[in-house]
Formats: structure tokens, sequence, C-alpha cells
């Protein structure tokens, strides 16, 4: 069974430093938290392979990274566009 990949695209043009990345959730040159484009998936969302079957192992270590890096402790610093 082949699978599609998951990642972005088109680049996303970062809000914060103009530059296109290819990063789902953060700009790879200046390190921002991106908004999500619209009509992105879950697979898309958490960079898995879209299958029929998922490796719940792999779903949830990617899950708890993202809760990880996501949190909004993260960003009590943060712009009011970056929260």
């Amino acid at each position: 069974m082949s699978t599609v990949p998951t990642s972005v695209q088109a680049p996303l043009v970062c809000w914060n430093c103009h530059e296109r990345t290819l990063g789902t959730h953060f700009c790879s040159s200046c390190g921002k938290l991106l908004q999500l484009p619209p009509g992105i998936d879950y697979f898309a969302s958490f960079e898995m392979p879209r299958n029929l079957w998922i490796e719940m192992g792999a779903l949830e270590q990617k899950f708890l990274q993202l809760s990880w890096k996501l949190h909004p402790d993260n960003f009590v610093n943060a712009s009011e566009q970056e929260r």
C-alpha cells in the first residue's frame, strides 16, 4: 500500500519574517508559530502518512510532542498574534 505525503505542498509565508517556509507548525527561518492553512487535515497536522491503519504508538508520540511544543504556557510572553 502506498502512502501519500502529508507535508504542506505549497510553501507558507511566515507572518513574522515574511519568508517562505515548508514547516507545518513553526517557521523554519525565525521559529515563530505558524497559522495552519485552511483545509489542513489531521494527517498533515500530525505529519502522519495517509494510511488506513495508523500506528497508535507513533500517533501518541507525535501528539505528546506537539502538545508539549504548542502548550499555551510556552507562549505567555509571545506577541498577541502568536498567542
